[in-house]
């Protein structure tokens, strides 16, 4: 499985190739995370003194965020070929020339979810994730199965193990 993540920046300054890291693109298999920093824009607006470099990047940045929200909720992922991969990136990363520069692709050996990406944006960017992140335990994930209305007429769900009568278990769970 392919994960990588990919740096997205601003120049500022073209004299000093001065750049802003303003957000960050992960990809993990069928899944696509990314993020960016609205006040980094703002403060890279500031230091360019370019209205126009900030509302070129939101629009910019914007408009990834939805491509990414698309194939994220696409119904046909497995078959359909993404448009987020490491050689498309790396193009981008050559000829992009635009307000927003994408950083050569990382390849990591993670499974990133939404709390592992949030960690990385949290290191690269400087700032917390404005993505809302779900953790749950696997408690909780499980239970959503366990509270189906009538399962209690098929199943003692509160079944309790006994130690005595299962090799292996030390506590009644």
């Amino acid at each position: 499985m392919e994960s990588f993540i990919s740096i997205l920046s601003v120049q500022t300054n073209s004299h000093t190739n001065e750049n802003v890291v303003v957000g960050l693109l992960a990809v993990s298999g069928h899944s696509i995370y990314f993020d960016y920093s609205k006040s980094k824009i703002h403060y890279a607006q500031k230091i360019s003194g370019s209205q126009q470099l900030g509302i070129l990047t939101q629009t910019v940045l914007k408009k990834i965020e939805n491509q990414v929200d698309k194939e994220n909720n696409a119904q046909t992922k497995l078959f359909s070929k993404s448009l987020f991969n490491a050689s498309y990136i790396e193009y981008l990363n050559d000829y992009s020339a635009g307000a927003v520069k994408f950083s050569v692709p990382v390849h990591i050996n993670k499974i990133f979810t939404e709390a592992s990406f949030a960690d990385y944006y949290h290191k690269f960017v400087g700032e917390i994730t404005s993505k809302k992140i779900t953790t749950g335990t696997f408690k909780s994930s499980v239970k959503k199965y366990f509270t189906k209305k009538g399962l209690n007429e098929k199943a003692d769900i509160a079944y309790k193990l006994n130690p005595d009568k299962f090799k292996g278990i030390y506590n009644e769970t």
